[in-house]
Parts: C-alpha cells; structure tokens; sequence
C-alpha cells in the first residue's frame, strides 16, 4: 500500500505538471489568435479572462493523453535515475506490479477525460462559439451572432428544422416542425416565422398546420401555438454548431432517440464511442512509458526506448483521429472508428510490456 501511494503521488504529480505546461501553451496561442476577435466584442480584460476559462475544459480533454504519456515517461525516467527501480526489482516487485499499482491513478484520469468529453465541453463548447462571432458577422446572421444555415433536431416522432437562432438559443426563425407515425411518414407538417422559448414550452407564431396525410390536404392557421417540452436553449444552439460533440444524454425524453447538431449521426456516434473508450486511454500511454523503467543512474533508459514509447502514444492519437474522421464521414460503422483504436493499442502496449519484462 505504501508503495502504491508513493508511485501514484509521484506520477500524478509529473503528469499534473506536463498537463498544467500543455495547457498554459495551448491557452497562449489560442489567445494570441483569438484575443482581438474577442475583445472586438465584449472590449473587457475581464471578458477575455472569462473566455480563457471557457476554452480550458476543451484544451484539457485534448492534452490530457499527450500530458499523461510525456508525464509517465519523466516519472519512470526519474526513478530509474535514482535507482529507485532498481532497488524495487531487487524486493521482487516486477514491473507489472509497478504498473497495476498505477492503473488505478490511470484509470481516475481516464474518469477525469471522459467527464470532460462528455458532460462539460458540449456546453462550453457552444459557450465559446458564440464568442468568436466578430461583429461584422453577427450582422449577416438574424439571431444575434449565431450562424444561418439549414439546422435540425430531431427527437422520436417530431423532427424540428429551423434557419437561425438567437444567441441565447430561446428565439428560431423559419421553423418547421414534422411529425412521423411508427413507420416513420410523414403525417403532419407545421411552419411558423418564429418560435420562442417560454417557461416549459415554445410559442410559435404567424403558424400553418398542415396534415398531409389527408386526400385533401387542408392548411390550417394560428396566430400562436403553443408547443409543450421540445428542446432545451442549449440543446438548440448545440444544433448550431458545427464543432458541438454528443451529449452522454441526448435532447428530448428519456426513451427517444435524439440528435441535436448540425452534422449526420455518424459524427455524434463516432465522437459518443471514442468517448466510452476514453477511459482506457491514459491507461495505454501508462503501458506504452513503462519499458523506460529499464534504467538506472548510470545507464539510462536508451533513446530508441523513448522514441518507441512517443511512438506508440503519439501513434495511438493519430491512428484514433484518422479513425475518428473515417466514422464521421460515415466510411466506417462508428462503433468500430470508435472503439478499435482503444482496444488495438491497448493490446500492442501490453505485449510491448510483456516483450520488455520478458
């Protein structure tokens, strides 16, 4: 027990270290390249400050593997200095116990990237969208700073199309809303100039109902109509965005099958599955860093060990962004773009810790 609190407070500390410098440089060259845009709207130091947090989840979840890989390999690299291993593999303790004592750190930082893939940069994403709108072009749009475009959400039977939205996501111009019966026809179509978002419903106005079902079609007209539930703000400024990630919950009730965005479902379901595996992830960079324990003060670790560890955490990102891209694109099923990586690299990592230990 002992030694797995010194190893985890030894390794959590490298790897807090590598994240807080990733962050830190990540955070300066967004700022560099955003900063006017940003206060060319809001002109305030404290709003700039203010957009600095609001990006910091979204850097965080995406240094989060390198931090862990280059933090891992430092810890492993400043032990095997110090002797430390040595003294360790002369007790008997063989590195797979040096690596089980990890997992669970790696396992919590894994708990840590998911949270922020799935729970908090969806919204903070959205947040920040809406902040990059330079002024001349939250004049070519109709709802204060969102983009027009030809967005969707679609939740069960009901499937809501709209052409721009406010900034705060509680107004829609040029809605539509459809609705399906059980074979997935369509039954009923109403348009309306706008809607708005009132306390637990959307009010639609200047409103034509068409049932299409019927022999004769015939339209009918509302000055208003009140539509209950429906999407949430934030689930309506997620459809306008083309960056915004899927939700570990998606918009509308408990048992409907929603899309909120403004790309296909392969997008969202590839994204949704590399956020499942994102768990194990810290945990490959962990293994991929171990064979740099075969070191001592004397005789460090060589550099063809360092190279194929960088290569086989850094491998692992591109060979997850390239099937991430393939299931987006849907020309890959987005179960497999999503989770093939994960599990490929972790079974490479392992044998490449089974080869080294021997």
């Amino acid at each position: 027990m002992t030694l797995s609190r010194y190893l985890t407070r030894a390794f959590l500390a490298a790897i807090l270290s590598a994240l807080v410098a990733l962050i830190a440089l990540a955070e300066l060259l967004d700022l560099l390249d955003n900063a006017n845009t940003v206060l060319s709207r809001n002109e305030s130091i404290l709003d700039l400050a203010h957009y600095a947090l609001l990006i910091m989840p979204s850097i965080a979840a995406s240094a989060i593997p390198a931090a862990t890989l280059i933090g891992t390999m430092a810890a492993f690299a400043g032990l095997a200095g110090h002797n430390e291993i040595i003294a360790m593999r002369a007790a008997g303790i063989t590195l797979y116990r040096i690596v089980a004592a990890l997992a669970p750190a790696a396992l919590f930082i894994g708990l840590v990237y998911f949270v922020l893939l799935v729970l908090v940069t969806p919204n903070t994403e959205v947040a920040v969208h809406g902040w990059l709108v330079t002024p001349d072009e939250e004049t070519e749009t109709a709802g204060d700073g969102m983009p027009q475009g030809n967005f969707w959400v679609s939740s069960g039977p009901n499937v809501l199309s709209f052409d721009s939205v406010s900034e705060d996501g509680t107004q829609l111009q040029k809605v539509s809303l459809y609705r399906l019966d059980d074979d997935g026809r369509l039954v009923e179509r109403t348009t309306a100039a706008q809607a708005v978002r009132l306390d637990g419903f959307w009010r639609l106005d200047a409103v034509v109902r068409t049932s299409v079902g019927e022999p004769e079609p015939r339209p009918e007209t509302f000055d208003t109509l009140e539509v209950p539930g429906g999407p949430r703000p934030a689930e309506v400024l997620a459809a306008a965005v083309p960056t915004a990630r899927a939700r570990l919950v998606q918009p509308g009730g408990l048992n409907a099958e929603v899309w909120s965005g403004a790309n296909s479902p392969s997008f969202y379901l590839t994204s949704f599955y590399q956020a499942i595996a994102a768990p194990l992830v810290p945990l490959i960079m962990v293994l991929a860093a171990a064979p740099l324990a075969f070191g001592t003060s004397r005789h460090p670790a060589q550099g063809t060990t360092a190279l194929a560890a960088l290569a086989l955490g850094f491998g692992f990102l591109l060979v997850n962004g390239i099937f991430r891209s393939l299931g987006q694109a849907d020309a890959l099923p987005p179960i497999l773009a999503g989770l093939a990586p994960t599990a490929i690299f972790l079974l490479l990592s392992l044998s490449v810790l089974i080869h080294s230990e021997g």
